[in-house]
């Protein structure tokens, strides 16, 4: 008798090793997929925080997509070692009369520097950051909110934020991700620094003025050279994904107009095949973020 329970004993001892062993083995083989790309990845939110906030549902929409990118630098992050992992989460809110310094601190509050984190209080770090992270989102929205009238709210300036931000936080050596949540207008108001070269501007209120409702319109944009003016440096190591667009007049040529402005401007500065969503439904909006996150 106690010979077989020896022997059941062993057994059960070389059935666990085997079962380690394996799921070492597929622990590596993850981590090994996810280092195919040796490079620095990080993960950069654009926002804009204009009246597009007062959308029903806008903030909680932005609030999951926020997250599900987060998750996302997450897994890579761990996939490259945590404790030598160089991936960042940015968040970045584009330019705007009448934000404040602590609507920009809070913004900042929302980003994860992992090479500014010392090896040792990586992973504390992040579990108390992903702890934090929707109240901190929440934060920032309420400190945007500036009542139930869009006259409150100063438009923001996209083009500025490519100019000038994207310049800043990205180069060559790291791959970058950018989400920009935003309804797609170029329309911050005047006097706010419009540039204008021939058919092209830093704002599109003038488009839209042209060829709403035209159906040679995109046509006639492509002829003549309408569109956003190009910003000053091409960035074809960055991939963009626009989100949730939000055509201002419900027509069909309102949405094409503004698919083609933002495939036209973004192409032009160098980022290849643009992702561009109109949807506002999370069913379909977040698969697509998500395949652009794994892409």
């Amino acid at each position: 008798m106690k010979k077989f329970i020896l022997i059941i004993s062993v057994i059960a001892l070389i059935a666990g090793i085997l079962f380690g062993l394996k799921g070492e083995e597929t622990t590596s083989s993850d981590n090994a997929e996810l280092n195919i790309n040796s490079k620095p990845v990080q993960y950069v939110m654009l926002l804009s925080l204009d009246d597009r906030l007062l959308a029903p549902g806008q903030r909680e929409r932005d609030k999951e997509i926020i997250q599900l990118a987060f998750e996302q630098f997450e897994k890579v992050a761990k996939g490259h070692l945590l404790i030598n992992s160089k991936d960042r989460f940015l968040v970045c809110i584009a330019p705007q009369k009448g934000n404040d310094s602590n609507v920009k601190s809070l913004a900042q509050s929302l980003c994860f520097d992992l090479p500014k984190i010392a090896a040792k209080d990586r992973v504390a770090t992040l579990n108390d950051f992903k702890s934090t992270l929707s109240t901190k989102i929440d934060n920032l929205y309420n400190a945007a909110y500036k009542g139930d009238n869009s006259s409150l709210y100063d438009g923001s300036n996209i083009w500025k934020l490519f100019n000038e931000t994207l310049p800043e936080i990205s180069n060559e050596q790291v791959d970058t991700k950018v989400i920009l949540l935003c309804d797609g207008y170029f329309d911050f108001e005047k006097g706010n620094g419009e540039l204008k070269r021939g058919n092209r501007s830093t704002k599109s209120d003038e488009i839209f003025e042209t060829f709403r409702g035209k159906e040679d319109g995109i046509e006639q944009m492509r002829r003549e050279d309408y569109g956003i003016l190009q910003v000053s440096k091409a960035f074809p190591f960055v991939q963009v994904c626009v989100a949730e667009l939000l055509p201002k007049h419900d027509d069909q040529m309102e949405s094409d107009i503004l698919t083609y402005i933002w495939q036209d401007w973004l192409t032009a500065n160098g980022m290849n095949e643009p992702k561009i969503i109109l949807s506002g439904i999370p069913a379909v909006t977040h698969p697509r973020i998500q395949l652009f996150l794994n892409s």
